[in-house]
């Protein structure tokens, strides 16, 4: 599994919506931006971000992060931020995945995993790496359950679990597992 195998299933349900915006899928906003923008300010809620076009840059405080296709964004509380498209054009838009953090979700499931012996990131408010496999492909599943509503209300809930339980066993998802530990 890559990340581009990603791109067709994102861009089928940004143009279900006029507005790219939320999608029929709980928990999911799809980000379709056709130029480059300067800095703007804003709040993150608690996300985790996957560009699968394009690029991004985030900055908080003295703490810059881009984000190339293939990265992901995990933000682990509500954050102002500066943030900026950095690449993007009509022919070739950035494009993003956006699937909010049940906070309550990832404590129970700290809780349910104990000690980790894994990479963890320093402690930050948000923290960026390359997508690994396992939390694409829980993704992808998700992914293909907007074509069904019966699948999406009966089996959508489990795979959000499972990419909260992908994400918080992944260098990136290091970070939520020592802001819970503190």
């Amino acid at each position: 599994m890559q990340f581009t195998d990603l791109i067709a299933p994102a861009l089928d349900l940004w143009a279900r919506n006029a507005e790219g915006g939320r999608s029929p899928l709980p928990g999911l906003t799809v980000l379709k931006k056709s130029e480059v923008s300067r800095f703007d300010s804003v709040v993150y809620n608690p996300v985790v971000c996957l560009v699968l076009k394009g690029g991004k840059e985030t900055t908080i405080g003295s703490q810059s992060v881009r984000l190339q296709a293939g990265d992901v964004l995990v933000v682990s509380h509500d954050l102002p931020v500066q943030s900026r498209i950095t690449s993007a054009s009509p022919q070739d838009p950035y494009l993003a995945l956006i699937i909010s953090l049940e906070l309550g979700l990832v404590r129970s499931l700290h809780e349910q995993i104990g000690s980790l012996s894994g990479k963890s990131l320093p402690a930050r408010s948000l923290s960026a790496g390359p997508a690994e496999t396992p939390v694409l492909q829980a993704i992808a599943r998700y992914l293909e359950l907007m074509n069904d509503p019966v699948e999406a209300a009966v089996l959508g809930p489990s795979i959000l679990r499972e990419i909260h339980f992908r994400l918080l066993m992944s260098p990136t998802g290091g970070m939520l597992r020592t802001l819970l530990s503190v």
